[in-house]
């Protein structure tokens, strides 16, 4: 695994090293190797629940040595936290490298399905300082979609992976399947930053009607301080065209004050609006500092590709094209 450089419990490489015309896919996202333990979805409350994990490799739970779990297929819902208050998992850190998160749920959007979630279900107490994920998988089926292929309407959960309190990266992973892939929330309350890197987040649940989302800052308890870094996010289901649309395929909702959004070196696609925050004028309109440069945004399959302010008080934007390498400016 390569190392990890930045400090702050950040795990920021210091320099992206794949070309930008190489967007991430199933050939380089996802796990590498075969499973050595397959179990039902975990609850890690304490540090004894990791150290009792079938995948356990080491740790001690620090920034450089954080504690490791390797080669897990579960196959239930799990999560990080506990409701009884902190324990002596409090402000660790966590890294699960070559992971299948995957939800139970194979019917349908239930509304709180998920593959992993950081202080849900009442269990926000006891969260990591960081939590990272390397060469994971958080989907129904160990088969991403592909062109022909299955389509998520005719199954699908909540979500693929909801972060509440809990900063955390992803790195090289393969997220599908969900109404929304990924949820994060209530960020702005902690100091590090999260990351989305390497990774492909594509093909949503999507039935008529539905308003889904892949990548989130959740209304009305919002988050701040997320990087989108050399990423396909691609809200298009299956092959479905253009009624397999999501709504929004990178969404920044500020009920409350929202800053530090950077979308960098990524292909967005596929949606009825490719990013989407306030505009002026709009109900809860608390953004601020908002970075989308050198990205290529598909507008093959975009209804519309920018909701939200536009002026340099909010947004920085610079070398955007479209898939043709025209220059895209919003």
């Amino acid at each position: 695994m390569p190392a990890f450089a930045g400090g702050s419990g950040n795990f920021q490489r210091a320099a992206d090293t794949v070309p930008a015309a190489t967007w991430p896919a199933a050939s380089s996202t996802g796990p590498t190797k075969a499973f050595g333990v397959t179990q039902t979805g975990k609850l890690y409350d304490r540090v004894s629940s990791i150290t009792a994990d079938g995948g356990f490799v080491g740790g001690v739970g620090t920034l450089t040595d954080p504690y490791l779990i390797d080669s897990v297929h579960y196959t239930t819902e799990s999560v990080i936290g506990s409701s009884a208050g902190p324990t002596d998992l409090t402000g660790k850190y966590m890294r699960f490298t070559n992971c299948w998160f995957q939800s139970a749920v194979t019917t349908g959007d239930t509304g709180t399905s998920k593959c992993m979630g950081h202080g849900v279900n009442g269990r926000t107490d006891a969260l990591p300082a960081f939590v990272t994920y390397e060469d994971c998988l958080f989907a129904p089926s160990g088969s991403p979609v592909v062109a022909g292929g299955p389509d998520p309407s005719t199954g699908g959960f909540a979500y693929c992976l909801f972060s509440n309190l809990t900063p955390f990266k992803l790195l090289r992973c393969n997220l599908w399947g969900a109404a929304v892939n990924i949820a994060i929330v209530n960020q702005g309350s902690v100091a590090a930053r999260s990351f989305i890197q390497d990774s492909w987040s594509h093909d949503q649940w999507d039935s008529a009607g539905a308003h889904t989302d892949n990548i989130v800052s959740n209304d009305p308890t919002n988050a701040s301080n997320v990087t989108i870094d050399h990423c396909n996010v691609e809200g298009k289901c299956g092959a479905r065209t253009p009624t397999g649309r999501v709504v929004n395929v990178v969404a920044i909702y500020s009920a409350q004050p929202v800053t530090g959004w950077v979308i960098n070196n990524s292909r967005v696609a596929h949606g009825d609006f490719g990013f989407y925050y306030a505009a002026p004028g709009d109900p809860d309109d608390n953004i601020t500092g908002v970075t989308i440069t050198n990205n290529v945004i598909d507008n093959s399959d975009l209804g519309t590709v920018l909701h939200g302010h536009t002026d340099a008080g909010v947004l920085t934007q610079s070398g955007n094209v479209d898939q043709s390498g025209t220059p895209v400016t919003f």
